[in-house]
């Protein structure tokens, strides 16, 4: 999903987040986590390129991020001492920045086409990451066999 993702939606003035990529890393690197032996290859996207189909990928990024923040707070307790860096995002509330996020989308994102472009970016990208979550998943079964 990088594509989409490192060019943003025109109109797009919301500041742009810590990147996602290295609190991942920083986790899944954690001491307190088992060591992954294998790293899953860089998924190839075969997104379009419109400005209405990346603020839908954008929406379920940003999305995501509203999410982590109520995980963090439900699972935080639960899993320590694992500090859930992504989820956390340095303890900014995401809400302020969701708000800001979907005006702009909704501001830039009109007409039948522009939704029916900005919802197939939404689902790609959902179906990138269900895809990679089951590579993870296939991977980690692999390795136990072995």
């Amino acid at each position: 999903m990088a594509g989409p993702v490192r060019r943003r939606p025109a109109g797009c003035r919301i500041a742009r987040p810590r990147p996602h990529l290295p609190l991942i890393e920083a986790d899944l690197a954690d001491a307190s986590l088992p060591p992954v032996d294998a790293a899953l290859p860089p998924a190839q996207w075969q997104g379009r390129d419109s400005a209405a189909y990346r603020w839908g990928v954008a929406y379920v990024i940003e999305g995501s991020r509203l999410g982590g923040a109520v995980l963090y707070r439900r699972l935080a307790e639960r899993l320590a001492p694992h500090p859930l860096r992504y989820l956390h995002n340095d303890g900014v509330p995401p809400g302020p920045r969701w708000q800001q996020f979907m005006r702009a989308l909704r501001a830039h994102v009109q007409g039948q086409a522009a939704i029916a472009e900005a919802c197939q970016g939404a689902r790609d990208a959902f179906d990138s990451l269900i895809a990679l979550r089951r590579a993870a998943g296939d991977a980690a079964q692999s390795r136990a066999a072995a």
